[in-house]
């Protein structure tokens, strides 16, 4: 019988010798900050973010809170917190940024044998923009509601403002959008060809890009009512000639109106073929061939056809 040891490898003196590290030199922080702390707390009624706060700005000079942020490995939220609970202490001072409406001028005021002097930071307040997506581009039948829809969202909550406009449109369209100024819009295309949709999403304090969104319309087909054997197109007529033989027919589709002409054969068809001007057609039977009037939409003739096979 075959067993397995399901108990994990040990791993290899190289990664044996990294994990004691790591070991030991946490073990060294965490002591050091439990020795700190308590002094910190009762000398100062300082925290270590505090304290650091203050350490980097006195001994590294002025900088941005992003820059404060990973120096001491934490959030721009909660630099914000202790930046106010240094605030409250009369340690720093926030002034408005003569230079930048969107940021302040945090002051750390320290005091030493000389007097009184200040070291500054700068912290701007940045605006996340809004994020939206309209979609791609896209395809829709006459006299179908095309939605459009901005999926658009603040990650600060802030209102957003919406501006569709439909910027271009086939010749001798009326269409026109339901709305402009919502999250989503409609419009009903009502001739065939390509539709352009632009829209921007802004903020209070930010402007997207422009989004353009392209939808062409096409006519709808119709399923047709018969089958079709054989088919050719007709160049002249800009139609279609479709051959069935239940009832035997030969049928004039014109696309374009979508409207159907049927002319009845005398006998079942296997084939037909349009003529190089595209006004007439032929219709292979069995040993027949009839000749059509594709603008009359009568028969010319029907003849019988015979073959002599060879010895």
């Amino acid at each position: 019988m075959t067993t397995h040891d399901s108990r994990p490898s040990r791993p290899d003196a190289r990664t044996r010798t990294a994990l004691g590290g790591f070991v030991k030199l946490r073990r060294a922080v965490n002591s050091l900050t439990a020795r700190l702390n308590p002094v910190l707390q009762q000398a100062h009624g300082l925290t270590e973010s505090q304290f650091g706060v203050l350490e980097a700005l006195w001994h590294l000079g002025p900088m941005p809170q992003i820059r404060l942020c990973e120096k001491l490995l934490v959030s721009g939220s909660n630099l914000t917190t202790v930046i106010d609970n240094l605030e409250r202490r009369d340690l720093v001072r926030r002034d408005p940024n003569p230079d930048d409406r969107r940021a302040y001028l945090v002051r750390l005021t320290v005091s030493n044998a000389s007097g009184e002097g200040v070291s500054t930071a700068t912290i701007t307040a940045t605006n996340p923009p809004p994020a939206s997506d309209a979609g791609g581009n896209r395809a829709a039948y006459l006299g179908e509601t095309v939605t459009l829809d901005s999926h658009a969202s603040d990650p600060d909550g802030e209102p957003l403002t919406f501006a569709w406009t439909l910027v271009s449109k086939p010749a001798g369209s009326t269409a026109a959008l339901s709305a402009g100024a919502t999250a989503t819009t409609s419009f009903v295309p009502d001739v065939a060809g390509q539709y352009l949709v632009s829209l921007v999403v802004s903020d209070p304090g930010a402007t997207l890009p422009e989004q353009v969104v392209a939808v062409t319309a096409y006519r709808a087909l119709a399923p047709l009512a018969h089958r079709v054997l054989d088919a050719e197109y007709s160049k002249a007529l800009d139609a279609i000639v479709m051959l069935d033989e239940a009832p035997n027919a030969l049928y004039v589709y014109d696309p374009v109106a979508r409207t159907e002409k049927k002319i009845l054969l005398p006998l079942p068809g296997t084939s037909v073929g349009v003529s190089p001007d595209g006004l007439t057609a032929v219709v292979g039977h069995n040993a027949f061939v009839t000749r059509v009037d594709l603008v009359a939409g009568s028969i010319i003739k029907t003849w019988p056809v015979a073959a002599v096979l060879g010895r």
